[in-house]
């Protein structure tokens, strides 16, 4: 079963937002797929 969603506004210095759209081009995912694997890697690792 998949866990429901809920959406989170993020305000980010306009150099960041540049960075994380970049990347999410390189590896043809969404940025928001990138924001939630960050967040995922920094609750899991305590």
């Amino acid at each position: 079963m998949k866990e429901e969603m809920k959406q989170v506004k993020v305000r980010l210095p306009e150099s960041l937002h540049k960075k994380l759209r970049i990347e999410a081009a390189e590896r043809e995912i969404s940025m928001q797929q990138i924001v939630e694997e960050i967040v995922k890697d920094r609750f899991e690792r305590g």
